[in-house]
């Protein structure tokens, strides 16, 4: 699926607005790699830089396309969107 997506998804089961609106929080995305594999990357949420009112958040958004295109991956891969094991 693509970001947007995979991050509305997150937030709508997560509740994660009122989790965690105060505080940085390290998002992995987890997608499927060019050779079939399952692969993830980690990215900080900033929560000044998300739209609450649309769950979006243009600048990750940003980061991921940056990614994909560096790497030559799929920018809807994503399988989803997982808040790192240790801030849990």
């Amino acid at each position: 699926m693509n970001f947007e997506t995979a991050f509305r998804e997150y937030f709508e089961g997560n509740n994660f607005i009122q989790k965690c609106s105060h505080r940085i929080w390290p998002l992995n995305i987890i997608f499927v790699a060019p050779d079939k594999t399952t692969d993830e990357t980690q990215f900080d949420l900033h929560p000044e830089d998300v739209d609450w009112n649309n769950c979006t958040c243009k600048d990750l958004e940003q980061c991921w396309h940056d990614f994909c295109q560096e790497n030559n991956f799929d920018e809807n891969s994503i399988i989803s969107i997982e808040p790192d094991a240790h801030e849990m």
